[in-house]
This record gives structure tokens, sequence and C-alpha cells, in this order.
């Protein structure tokens, strides 16, 4: 079966195992929603099979089978920044609802603690991502970004440090 990084550390009968016993399977169309801007943020997402798309006006960033997505939202439950597609026809998704990873911290403190701790890595490796692609842009395309978002440059870069 397909690994995600959500789940490293795990041998792979574990891994199955994990995914079978805590998440719940949708499958979704080729343009189908999969979750709205400003829907509620109570689950994560893993994708299985086909693939997922995010767009934040004409940027994109594609997930393919393992990939995690909607991780942002899970962990603070503020509802949904973005809306996520799928982008094939047969796209499967693996969600993890907060109220499971509730139900695993109190029964499997151990798997909780590597689920959260594979988080944090993911979120810091996109977040080094997206300083690094901040920090490439040229003079004028970052100084039109840091008006429209201020303090932005200021905080990616102290994440660097």
């Amino acid at each position: 079966m397909l690994r995600t990084k959500l789940l490293e550390g795990l041998d792979p009968l574990r891994h199955d195992q994990v995914i079978a016993r805590f998440t719940t399977r949708q499958t979704f169309a080729a343009g189908q929603p999969i979750v709205l801007k400003g829907d509620e943020g109570t689950a994560l997402f893993i994708v299985l099979l086909g693939g997922a798309r995010i767009r934040l006006g004409d940027f994109e960033v594609d997930f393919l089978p393992g990939d995690v997505l909607g991780e942002i939202a899970f962990l603070d439950g503020q509802p949904r920044s973005v809306k996520i597609t799928a982008t094939v026809d047969g796209t499967e998704i693996a969600s993890l609802s907060r109220e499971t990873m509730d139900t695993i911290s109190r029964v499997e403190p151990q798997l909780a603690m590597l689920i959260f701790k594979n988080l944090g890595i993911g979120l810091a490796s996109h977040l080094r991502q997206t300083n690094e692609q901040l920090l490439a842009l040229g003079g004028r395309e970052r100084n039109a970004l840091t008006k429209k978002a201020p303090g932005l440059l200021h905080f990616l870069t102290g994440l660097v440090h």
C-alpha cells in the first residue's frame, strides 16, 4: 500500500493498519470539491489515489498520493483557508478527524506523538520552502508582496534564524 510521511517511522504493516483503523475514505471525481474555503477544519486528508489541488488566486499547489493536506485547519480548528478539489476521476482521500486523533492520543499515545511530530516536520518543511521562494523573489516583487501583507517578510525571514 501507499506510504505517507504522516506515518513515517511505522513499519509497512502497522502503517496500513493505522490507515484502515483510524481514517475514513471517500472517492471524488475530477473537479469535485474535497473541502470548500470556510468549511469547518475538523480533519486532515491523505491523498491515497489520484490527486488534489489548492488554488490561491493564480497560485496552485498539486498534491499526489501520500501527500497530506488540510493540516493547518486540523491543528488550529479554524475554518478552511482554501478550496481543495480533486484533479483526477477516482481520487481517493483518507480523512483523519480531530475527534479520532483525540482517541488515538488516549489509547495509543506513542502513535499520536509520531503523528504530531510528522505534522510538525511537514509544516516546517512547507514554511522553509515558502521562505526560500519569498527570498528568491526580486526586490520589486518582494516589495509588492510585503505591501499586501505587512510583516510577512519579517516573519518569514525570522524563521530562518
